[in-house]
């Protein structure tokens, strides 16, 4: 054992930091005791044996060389170091490319990864290397076990329940939903049972299902059971919707619960109410849209209001949008039947927009309907606001007159009056969402184009303790032609003074049209209004005047200030902003402030006041022009140490926001969510700045940011 302590004495003198350990090091080893077999034989001048315990020790201390990395490759593996153990398996063939331990080594990593066909190239290179039979026989016989393997198909999905596949499939467009419905006919089978992933179908003029026409309806017939809320957009393939149309018929969509048709053409009438027919028992919610130039061509001007209500018994909600050159008596079925009106107990939502309703009209609308609750009408003079305040008193809930509040065009924008607000062609309006409707008939939601202060203070009059939410639209129309403004303005305001308070008020949402409605209309309702949470004003012109200002600063309850398109001067708005901050924490409520499409007053006069308000929680800005980087980093620096603040939203501001204002923001200790949309100068440099200080970062449409 005397020979063997230099050989250990070496490896005890390694440097501490090593990785060798010397328990791990075999006393004495055949190459060893070879090699100084080799010496003494040297010594001798006996150098044919000299050669032959030398070369002995050269092919031992390979075969302990090829035998400890293989072992190490195996335990990289086991470890899931599978590049490392890879190079070990290569080092092994490169130490003897005619042995097959490095070929087995390598084609056993690949296989455990589950590449079986690489496997295959690797070993069938080995036998093509192999010496003997023997050798090339055990690689033969390894590479037909990884052939047979790579022929097996695994399908991934078959192994996932299928709530698994269900949530998978909801992170997919349906464009990409359908593409996994023709992989094979187990995908299909499996795919086409998600029930949640169907439940909702949008179809349109862009999307694409399949190569075909023939192969995309057979797709649509697959799943169709499953689909509850429909939507048909813009599909000037009439083949295609016929299908779905046939499909309806056959009731193919047993489950079908809402349907939304645009600017679809139909071959006829009756092609259209057979299709209802197949879907009659379940649908519930219908909305119809018309926005071709040529209506002769369209699907609703053909579709008889009486016919659709006799033909859907249980429909709850029905939404029709008509251009301005169709009349209500057009559609609504007298001159295809001579019959009385058809009565539906289930209708408890109607949105009607047509041209030159009568109170005949809405005469028959009360007689037909006995149940509803929401009524949307556009298309009648104001005096008849009077006449469906008498007729349906004690019944509505939710009562829009004279504003186009969904009417969409053809640049995709809704307008709300003088409002535009932009939707996306897959988002549906939530005209027949789940909300439920109050029975007890009490007026809570009014939305409405004023124009007549006597329709308007009657409609107030009779139901000040129950409206909670008050949406108007006040245009130059606001007082009558054959009177002054000034004799307007008086009887505006002598009517006003005789309303009651309207403490039930909780939301104001005001489109005024000059900075006089303002002080006529706006602000003594909102001195009515001691207990509103949240106003909202959207002005194409100035609105803030001295009365308003009071009348805002007094609210003692506001929760929530929304100022768009406000065209004030900058001391108005900072007189406002000023106000707010004085009030201290037990006095002040003002939790949430969003200014939007501002560009004719400085944001940069208010942010110091702004960032003063000691219970403010949120903050929006969307595309405000008057707001700088200067005022931005300001507004940072005194919402540091902010005891409130929460929230903050920026979007579409790419003259302020950069990575240094990101860093800014970042420094703001208590700021939980962050929103930025529309922000083209921030990068991924900018947001490694709130890494770990955020509960939610959530980034829109911004250039750099992918």
């Amino acid at each position: 054992m005397s020979k063997n302590h230099s050989f250990d004495d070496n490896r005890h003198h390694n440097d501490d930091n090593s990785p060798f350990h010397p328990e791990f090091v075999p006393e004495y080893s055949a190459c060893q005791k070879a090699l100084d077999q080799a010496k003494d034989a040297f010594t001798n001048a006996n150098f044919t044996k000299a050669f032959d315990f030398s070369n002995a020790a050269v092919h031992a201390i390979r075969k302990q060389h090829i035998d400890a990395l293989s072992l190490r490759a195996a335990t990289l593996a086991k470890m899931a170091r599978f590049k490392a153990a890879t190079a070990d398996a290569e080092m092994i063939i490169n130490i003897n490319p005619t042995s097959p331990e490095g070929y087995l080594c390598y084609g056993n990593l690949l296989e455990v990864r589950g590449n079986h066909r690489q496997a295959v190239r690797i070993y069938k290179k080995g036998i093509q290397l192999m010496k003997t039979n023997e050798f090339r026989s055990i690689l033969e016989q390894q590479c037909d076990v990884a052939i047979a393997k790579s022929n097996e198909r695994v399908d991934i999905i078959s192994r996932f329940p299928y709530d698994i596949t269900n949530t998978i499939l909801m992170y997919l467009g349906i464009e990409q939903r359908f593409i996994l419905l023709d992989v094979s006919k187990l995908w299909r089978t499996i795919v086409s049972e998600c029930a949640s992933a169907w439940s909702k179908l949008i179809l349109c003029k862009h999307t694409k299902l399949s190569t075909s026409i023939a192969k995309s309806a057979a797709l649509i017939g697959i799943i169709s059971k499953h689909v509850k809320d429909l939507t048909l957009m813009d599909f000037k393939n009439a083949s295609l919707f016929e299908s779905v149309l046939t499909q309806m018929t056959d009731g193919c969509f047993s489950k079908l619960e809402a349907i939304f048709i645009s600017n679809c053409l139909i071959s006829s009438t009756k092609r259209f109410f057979d299709a209802l027919s197949g879907v009659t028992s379940t649908l519930k919610h219908i909305i119809l849209s018309v926005n071709y130039k040529d209506i002769k061509k369209s699907l609703v001007v053909e579709i008889p209001l009486n016919t659709l209500l006799m033909t859907c018994p249980n429909m709850k909600t029905l939404n029709q949008y008509f251009p301005n050159s169709v009349t209500f008596e057009e559609v609504k079925g007298y001159h295809y039947y001579e019959s009385a009106s058809y009565v539906t107990n289930a209708l408890t939502s109607l949105q009607l927009d047509f041209n030159h309703i009568t109170i005949a009209d809405l005469k028959w609308i009360y007689d037909t309907c006995p149940r509803l609750r929401r009524l949307i009408i556009c298309g009648c003079r104001s005096i008849l606001l009077n006449v469906i305040h008498h007729l349906f008193e004690k019944k509505l809930d939710r009562l829009c007159f004279g504003i186009n509040l969904y009417e969409v065009f053809d640049d995709g924008n809704v307008n709300v009056g003088d409002k535009a607000v932009v939707i996306k062609s897959t988002q549906i309006l939530p005209t027949h969402s789940n909300t439920s409707l109050s029975s007890t008939g009490m007026l809570r939601e009014v939305a409405l184009k004023v124009d007549n202060p006597y329709n308007f203070i009657s409609l107030f009059s009779n139901n000040y303790t129950t409206i909670r939410t008050l949406r108007l639209v006040i245009d130059t129309s606001w007082y009558l032609t054959d009177i002054d403004e000034k004799e307007a303005k008086e009887g505006w305001q002598s009517l006003l003074s005789n309303i009651p308070n309207l403490n039930n008020l909780r939301l104001l949402d005001v489109c005024a049209a000059d900075q006089t409605i303002c002080s006529t209309i706006v602000a003594p309702l909102l001195e009515k209004s001691p207990n509103l949470r949240c106003l909202e004003s959207y002005t194409p012109s100035k609105l803030v005047g001295s009365k308003v200002i009071t009348a805002i600063i007094n609210l003692r309850h506001l929760q929530k200030l929304v100022i768009s398109e406000c065209t004030s001067n900058d001391q108005d708005i900072q007189t406002l902003f000023r106000s707010l901050a004085a009030k201290g924490t037990n006095e002040s409520t003002l939790e949430h402030v969003s200014i939007i499409y501002n560009d004719d007053f400085s944001v940069d006069g208010i942010i110091e006041y702004l960032a003063s308000i000691s219970t403010l929680r949120h903050i929006m800005f969307d595309a405000v022009d008057g707001l700088s980087k200067k005022g931005m980093t300001l507004l940072c620096e005194k919402l540091q140490e902010h005891s409130c603040i929460r929230t903050i939203k920026l979007c579409y501001l790419d003259d302020c926001i950069d990575d240094t204002i990101l860093h800014c923001l970042a420094n703001i200790k208590r700021l939980e969510n962050l929103f930025l949309t529309g922000l083209n100068k921030i990068t991924h440099s900018g947001l490694n700045a709130f890494t770990g200080t955020l509960v939610k970062l959530t980034i829109e449409s911004c250039r750099n940011i992918k």
